[in-house]
C-alpha cells in the first residue's frame, strides 16, 4: 500500500512559471479555486473553499524552496457532509508537497505529493480524480496557455 499520492507531470512551460503558479499570493485561485485567500511566506495559513462542494482546506505553508519546493500541511478541511466518508476531516495532518524540477529552459516537471492521502482513505478515488484535474488539466493550462480552469460556484468538479 502506498504511503501517500503521487503524481508526475511534465509541463511546457518554465520552472519559475510552474512555482509561481503555486507558491505565489494569486496564484492557487488561476488553477484550483477562485475561493482562496493564500499566503505567500511560511507559516502563513492559505485558505481554500469550495463553497457549492461543500468542501474546505486550511493549509500553512511549511517549506518554500524557490523554483524547487512548496510544502503545505493541513491545519483544517471538512469534506461535503453528505460524503459517504467515515472521516470527513481525514486531509487534517496531511502534507502536500510540490516538488518543481527543470527539464531545460522552457519545460519543467512537477512531482506532487499528498502525504497521508493513502488508498485505504474513504475520499482516496475522488481526491485522486480532483488532484488529477485540477493539476493535470487546469494547472497546466495556466502555465501553458495563460488560462486555468480553477473551481468556481458554476464548476461541476468536485473534490
Amino acid at each position: 500500500m502506498s504511503e501517500h499520492f503521487t503524481l508526475d507531470i511534465a509541463f511546457d512551460a518554465p520552472v519559475d512559471q510552474l512555482y509561481r503558479a503555486v507558491a505565489s499570493k494569486n496564484g492557487p485561485a488561476q488553477w484550483w479555486t477562485k475561493f482562496c485567500q493564500t499566503g505567500d511566506s511560511v507559516g502563513d495559513v492559505s485558505i481554500f473553499r469550495f463553497p457549492q462542494a461543500g468542501f474546505f482546506a486550511n493549509m500553512e505553508i511549511t517549506n518554500l524552496k524557490q523554483n524547487e519546493l512548496v510544502a503545505w500541511k493541513c491545519v483544517d478541511s471538512r469534506h461535503p457532509k453528505d460524503a459517504p466518508f467515515s472521516d470527513l476531516r481525514d486531509w487534517v495532518g496531511t502534507t502536500l508537497r510540490f516538488l518543481f524540477s527543470p527539464v531545460d529552459d522552457k519545460r519543467s516537471k512537477l512531482r506532487f505529493e499528498h502525504q497521508g492521502l493513502t488508498p485505504n482513505r474513504d475520499c482516496y478515488e475522488s481526491c485522486k480524480s480532483g488532484w488529477t484535474y485540477y493539476l493535470g488539466d487546469s494547472l497546466r493550462a495556466l502555465v501553458e496557455t495563460g488560462q486555468g480552469k480553477p473551481y468556481t460556484d458554476d464548476s461541476e468538479d468536485n473534490i
